[in-house]
């Protein structure tokens, strides 16, 4: 809360129900690194990748907003600065004020990744009130995939609904059980806050997820091929079908990519048995399912 911190901060929010507030920083503190906050579920009226009040960041800030948790993201208002408190990619002077300027920046520009939720009301790349000035130049990247808690029963939220009901909740879009994720509104720079550097907002640019798929069809029409023109025995086709899948994962991430960045949302065991069986099916010969 208000003790200096000599390393990097990591808070990674697993299963809870959420708070009023969620900083991946401080409350009025130093900390002497880099600080990242791992959202994967909850109810949050609002998130700060910066610290609270006061207090210094010596290192990159980041967060990333990934529905894989035990229950859907709903979050009022997304920050990737701080509330009241300021942040400068160039560092801090002796009295803890914000250097504005120099030759080289000493860390890496803040940057806020949204990847699957449920809803979220605003998102903003930098801080909130007139104090939290960044120092910087934030982005903010939007490649949403359906998150894993899409069609539970917390999911189905109605029209002019709030992060937490009373008069502080903000306000957030309605979402439908089995839809994807859905955001009011997006903002490369901060709500009061200023920014002194250029602001970036990304929506839909990534571009992994062909890459990956194309190079899957292509492994598994080859195998399909092999299998049905009886070039190779059935279990041969299936231990090399099991070591291409084992390699693809653990040396391309292909499970992580797909679930990120595509709407494809089941496992990858299920993705393979879906090409495999039509790659197969246009060799006109019928296989029953592989995988369990």
């Amino acid at each position: 809360k208000s003790a200096p911190m000599d390393a990097d901060a990591k808070m990674y929010m697993a299963c809870i129900p959420g708070l009023r507030a969620a900083y991946g920083g401080a409350e009025d503190a130093d900390i002497l690194g880099g600080v990242t906050l791992n959202i994967t579920n909850g109810r949050f009226d609002r998130v700060f990748g910066g610290n609270n009040i006061s207090g210094t960041i010596h290192g990159p800030i980041e967060v990333n907003i990934e529905e894989t948790g035990c229950r859907p993201i709903i979050i009022g208002e997304l920050y990737g600065g701080g509330n009241l408190a300021p942040y400068s990619v160039f560092g801090y002077n002796d009295d803890g004020t914000i250097r504005e300027s120099g030759t080289t920046p000493l860390y890496k520009d803040p940057v806020v990744n949204v990847k699957s939720f449920t809803s979220i009301g605003n998102v903003f790349g930098g801080g909130y009130g007139s104090t939290a000035t960044m120092v910087g130049n934030p982005t903010v990247n939007i490649n949403v995939a359906m998150g894993d808690k899409a069609t539970h029963s917390e999911a189905t939220i109605g029209e002019n609904a709030k992060s937490h009901e009373g008069e502080n909740g903000f306000p957030i879009p309605s979402h439908v059980r089995g839809k994807i994720g859905a955001i009011n509104n997006v903002y490369g720079g901060g709500n009061e806050a200023m920014v002194k550097g250029n602001t970036q907002v990304n929506i839909g640019t990534t571009e992994k997820v062909y890459m990956l798929v194309n190079k899957g069809i292509l492994y598994l029409f080859i195998l399909c091929f092999l299998f049905s023109k009886h070039m190779l025995p059935p279990n041969i086709v299936l231990i090399t079908f099991g070591m291409i899948t084992y390699i693809l994962q653990k040396i391309t991430n292909w499970k992580r990519e797909l679930k990120e960045y595509s709407h494809f949302n089941g496992n990858l065991e299920i993705f393979f048995q879906f090409f495999f069986r039509g790659f197969c099916s246009a060799s006109h010969f019928t296989i029953q399912p592989i995988l369990p």
